[in-house]
Order: C-alpha cells, then structure tokens, then sequence
C-alpha cells in the first residue's frame, strides 16, 4: 500500500504539471495518470480488505508495519477530501 500510495501522489503531481500547461484541465494528462488517479484508491480498499482479513485469521492483532501500510494507503483518500473541502471554506 506504500507503494500505490506513492505511485498515486506521482500520478496527481503529473497531472498537475500537465494540467498547468494546457488549456483543457483533465484532458491535457496523459491516460495513464487519469487511470492510475482511479484505480489506485479501489486497490488499496481492496488491500485494506485483505490485510485486515488475512491479520484477522492469523493473530488478530496489527502490527506496527500494518499501521504504516493503512496509513499510507489512506493519505491519497485524506488529500481528496482535503481538496474537496477547500472551496467549501473559501465562500
């Protein structure tokens, strides 16, 4: 989950250099960053879903790296609300 989560932020910050350079926001970036700003987040929650399964059966207890994981992977989720709340406050 680290990984996607990294990989997903590389995605956004690409298209948001390509979104600053073209006329057209969503379109300027290329099909692989829009696809990865999509499917990242179903994988991680499908990754939530296994680790926390897989943790259940085994011990039922997290481990430390586990937090990590679930941290990371839920950033890319925080930023967007994030985002999605700014224009909320600036009226």
């Amino acid at each position: 989950m680290i990984a996607l989560s990294t990989l997903w932020f590389f995605s956004a910050w690409m298209g948001s250099l390509t979104r600053d350079r073209t006329k057209d926001a969503v379109f300027g970036a290329p099909v692989w960053v829009l696809l990865l700003l999509v499917l990242i987040p179903f994988c991680i929650i499908l990754l939530t879903v296994y680790l926390l399964r897989a943790r259940w059966e085994a011990d039922g207890r997290l481990q430390p790296f586990d937090y990590c994981g679930l941290i990371a992977g839920f950033l890319p989720f925080a930023v967007i609300v994030v985002l999605s709340l700014i224009p909320l406050f600036k009226k």
